[in-house]
């Protein structure tokens, strides 16, 4: 859910930018995005287990034999879309495989240091959506480049980079709240498992209130977005969850247990995310179909 919502909105903002979607190019890359995505839930899994000294739900050699064939086909399918649109999608791709990767893997993984929140949020909420919408508008549209004998040319189009950055803020800062959530839940599990998440470093009591300031700077950062033009002012609209994704806010300081307010997180990110695709998807209807 964390890769295919920011996904479709990363869909639904190129479908308002450039009026048009790559239905052939777009299945392909969330073929390769979730045979990726899948693996890197394993081997967080299998690694986290491991390292806590409960037993993993299937052993090496049958972990490896699911992880190495979805591995391996999505790199070549990421192979095959860089050819097609170019090293930047290539980089951006590299970027992703080593974060999913190194986020659970490796002497220091990202998921046990204090920087699990910004890592999974930049991913998912940002890398994600960049490339999905590189793929489906103009060469010319965010960054491009020529490769000539001995130069290359980069055109970086950065006022769309920037507003592109606005427009995937809620993602980010959504998923970034569902690690926030899941690491203040478990800290002192964590803690004593050797795994010293942003959590252990502000306390239980900084970690909740920023949540709920998170929270705060997605709604604010929607109405910037909109002065700024970077999404349709219909987005506004999404301004209407802001009492019901507080209140859940709210429940989830009160409370910080996996069992019962976890979800509440999760419920979070879908109720904006999902209404803010929707009025994306509408601006777009509007502005090219009108």
């Amino acid at each position: 859910m964390a890769s295919l919502i920011p996904f479709f909105m990363g869909l639904a903002y190129a479908f308002f930018a450039a009026g048009h979607i790559d239905a052939a190019n777009t299945v392909i890359f969330a073929v390769a995005m979730m045979l990726f995505d899948i693996p890197v839930t394993m081997i967080n899994n299998y690694l986290d287990k491991r390292r806590s000294g409960e037993t993993p739900h299937f052993g090496k050699a049958a972990s490896l034999g699911m992880i190495i064939p979805m591995v391996s086909a999505s790199v070549l399918i990421g192979v095959y879309l860089s050819f097609r649109f170019g090293p930047v999608l290539l980089f951006t791709g590299m970027l992703c495989f080593f974060a999913g990767v190194f986020y659970s893997a490796g002497p220091i993984p990202i998921s046990r240091s204090p920087y699990g929140e910004i890592a999974s949020g930049f991913i998912q909420g940002l890398c994600l959506p960049f490339m999905a919408v590189f793929i489906n508008t103009p060469k010319d549209y965010l960054i491009s480049v020529q490769w000539g004998f001995d130069t290359a040319y980069v055109d970086v189009r950065v006022w769309n980079l920037i507003k592109l950055g606005f427009a995937c803020a809620p993602a980010i800062i959504c998923i970034s709240n569902i690690m926030l959530a899941n690491n203040t839940c478990d800290v002192e599990r964590d803690s004593g498992n050797g795994r010293f998440t942003l959590p252990y470093y502000i306390g239980r009591k900084r970690s909740v209130l920023l949540f709920k300031l998170l929270y705060a700077a997605v709604f604010a950062d929607i109405v910037v977005a909109v002065i700024i033009g970077a999404v349709p002012a219909v987005c506004l609209l999404t301004l209407t969850t802001a009492p019901f994704v507080m209140m859940n806010a709210g429940v989830f300081a009160r409370d910080p247990e996996k069992s019962k307010t976890f979800v509440l997180s999760l419920r979070n990110f879908v109720i904006v995310l999902i209404p803010y695709i929707m009025t994306l998807l509408a601006g777009g209807a509007f502005r090219w179909w009108r």
